[in-house]
């Protein structure tokens, strides 16, 4: 019977390989064997990084050209006076002023505090954070403050598209705000008449806040100080309005109508919300965030609201520790990135 002859080993290839060759290629193999853990390593960090900085990075730096073609500059100023700032002043501050000025100016959106001529944080004001000096007025006269303070942005920041006025009590999600005024931008046009806003009739409601064009301002600008503070003393959104219906009436020589109080172009006209002290969202705040409610209060068209959808929320008074305050709308929105709002869902959840 024939045996096949023996395969040959691996051993038996050895010899043709030279011996200094085989020292080589052993302490090649060693090495790699002991690198491979820190290998894993590295990758597992690479990865751990990319997720991060996707994550806290706004949605809205990866846009095609196309979206970042047009955006508007906006300027907000947010009135407060010396006996709010410690509460509200500080959580506007910290929360949304702070994003959109320090944080993201790429989103061309610059808030300034309105504070009370004599404020004692005055010195602080100019070391930390853009001001301006208004009137100190009691609430009753809030009309002069504002009208002074729509007058001096138009003075001191000439270079903007949009001026926003918002109270002290007022959350502004920035990020929804820059991008809902890129997303409408081929609809507007800050060389027009353009207020928008909560519309109430045909008067921009002051608690949500409210935007002029450029233009906007301009018109009623001359007659700020002036005629509207000496002969329209009511409620400041009312008295702003019927100053705007009449004097550009009177500008126009009677030929046209002021606009009023619009709605952002291609929008429902929810985004800014006025939001009564038993509105059934504060109610359902720690059970569903994403949830649509029907408010329970009268309002014009009884619209569904919901906080997922919000530009503004107000009022937000965080001397009565709220909830949600302003640092809970803060740490849910876009603004505090993808990562900490999905873990401050994910912990309420938990408390639930």
């Amino acid at each position: 019977m024939t045996r096949n002859p023996p395969r040959p080993s691996q051993a038996s290839f050895i010899p043709l390989i030279p011996v200094h060759r085989q020292e080589l290629l052993i302490n090649a193999d060693m090495k790699l064997r002991r690198l491979r853990p820190r290998l894993r390593l590295l990758m597992a960090v690479l990865v751990i990084i990319i997720m991060f900085v996707m994550l806290f990075t706004p949605s809205i730096l990866f846009r095609s050209e196309k979206e970042q073609a047009k955006r508007f500059k906006i300027l907000i100023f947010t009135s407060t006076d010396d006996t709010l700032f410690p509460t509200r002043g500080e959580a506007v501050l910290r929360t949304w002023m702070d994003y959109a000025n320090n944080k993201h100016p790429e989103l061309n959106i610059h808030v300034v505090m309105a504070l009370d001529e004599g404020s004692q944080y005055e010195e602080r004001a100019k070391k930390e954070f853009p001001y301006m000096l208004v009137p100190k007025t009691s609430y009753g006269d809030l009309y002069i403050k504002i009208f002074h303070a729509l007058a001096s942005v138009y003075e001191l920041y000439p270079d903007y598209d949009y001026y926003m006025k918002a109270d002290d009590d007022l959350f502004i999600n920035i990020d929804r705000l820059a991008k809902q005024f890129q997303e409408s931008a081929h609809l507007m046009n800050p060389q027009e008449n353009e207020w928008f806003g909560f519309n109430y009739n045909y008067m921009c409601w002051g608690g949500p806040g409210y935007l002029a064009s450029r233009k906007g301002l301009e018109d009623i600008y001359p007659y700020l100080r002036t005629t509207c503070v000496d002969n329209y003393k009511q409620p400041e959104d009312v008295a702003l309005a019927n100053c705007n219906k009449d004097m550009y009436k009177d500008a126009s020589n009677n030929t046209k109508e002021w606009v009023g109080c619009k709605r952002i172009p291609g929008t429902d006209g929810n985004q800014f919300a006025p939001l009564g002290e038993d509105a059934e969202l504060w109610r359902n705040w720690d059970k569903d965030t994403h949830k649509t409610f029907h408010i329970d209060w009268q309002l014009p068209d009884q619209k569904d609201y919901s906080w997922d959808k919000f530009i503004t929320v107000h009022p937000i008074k965080q001397e009565q520790n709220p909830v949600p305050n302003m640092d809970q709308l803060y740490a849910y929105s876009d603004m505090a990135g993808a990562f900490h709002r999905r873990l401050y869902r994910f912990y309420r959840l938990l408390k639930w």
